[in-house]
């Protein structure tokens, strides 16, 4: 697939962003189509993006039934490394892996979600 030279410039800025922090990000949509990977085919790629629609689809559905007021961000916390899973679009969902503290890095996570965000609406 050949990015739009806009798209290209958002992932460039983000990969410019966190550096070698980034492990991974991916782009797909609600029902598991990939639309940006930097993974380069990982076997574990189609599993992956299931569980990630399937947990922004059970996020949803939770952060419903509580009567939160926008969907929430999912956030998978290791020692050294964090996962946020976040929808960015109605259609479009974002999975990133950094190597990292998500407290030191929230700044810089929430300027990445402005990004996408804005570039997707």
């Amino acid at each position: 697939m050949e990015l739009s030279k806009g798209f290209e410039s958002v992932v460039s800025n983000v990969k410019e962003l966190l550096g070698e922090d980034l492990l991974s990000l991916r782009l797909f949509t609600n029902d598991g189509i990939l639309l940006y990977s930097d993974s380069k085919g990982s076997i574990n790629e189609d599993f992956l993006i299931a569980s990630g629609s399937a947990i922004v689809e059970i996020s949803n559905t939770f952060s419903k039934q509580l009567g939160f007021r926008e969907e929430p961000s999912i956030l998978l916390l290791g020692n050294d490394a964090f996962v946020l899973i976040k929808r960015l679009s109605r259609d479009t969902v974002l999975m990133m892996s950094v190597k990292g503290s998500y407290e030191q890095l929230s700044g810089k996570v929430s300027s990445i979600l402005n990004k996408l965000g804005d570039f997707l609406k």
